[in-house]
């Protein structure tokens, strides 16, 4: 549904191509939602057979004809309905990594605590990347102060674990594991 959105959404500046389309959420949306180009073009084709688009052959000088989509009046209808339940209704949680700190107990608590380090140093990174040297303007500053605020956040959690495990490991001597 999100995905959906973001071409609706995209689609509302006016009629244009895939390749345009995918440009703009790599560039523009990419905080906001991951969508490969391929994945682009197989939903922008599943939207117009869905009738939220209209989809017109274009050709121009020499090149290749090439498919041009704009909203429908059902696509825009769509749109604001999808906008409407994005806002209003926090979907699923899942955070990357979670995977590993379900099984952070096979490690030795330091030889973890250093793993998360790396882990933190990455974040920290990412955190400094995203610090805009001027702040951007509409909607566009929210996706980036929401990343911002998430990463601040993340790299305040990590430390604590990383705080954890440490005092855990200094409390209790390692235990040998089965396999490594």
């Amino acid at each position: 549904m999100e995905r959906d959105l973001v071409l609706l959404g995209v689609l509302r500046q006016g009629a244009m191509h895939g390749y345009r389309i995918a440009e703009i959420v790599e560039q523009e949306l990419g905080q906001a939602v991951e969508l490969k180009r391929s994945t682009t073009y197989y939903l922008l084709e599943r939207l117009a057979k869905e009738g939220y688009l209209r989809r017109n052959r274009v050709t121009a000088g020499k090149r290749p004809a090439r498919w041009v989509y704009e909203l429908t009046e059902n696509g825009t209808k769509r749109f604001f309905d999808l906008l409407r339940q994005n806002l209003e209704a926090p979907g699923p949680i899942h955070f990357l990594g979670d995977a590993g700190l379900a099984f952070v107990d096979a490690l030795d608590r330091s030889e973890a605590a250093a793993l998360l380090e790396r882990r933190l140093a990455a974040l920290q990174e990412d955190l400094e990347a995203m610090r805009p040297t001027k702040p951007a303007a509409g909607p566009r500053d929210l996706l980036s102060t929401h990343k911002v605020s998430f990463l601040e956040e993340e790299i305040a959690w990590i430390e604590s674990v990383i705080r954890r495990l440490e005092m855990e490991s200094r409390a209790r001597p390692s235990k040998p594991r089965l396999a490594s």
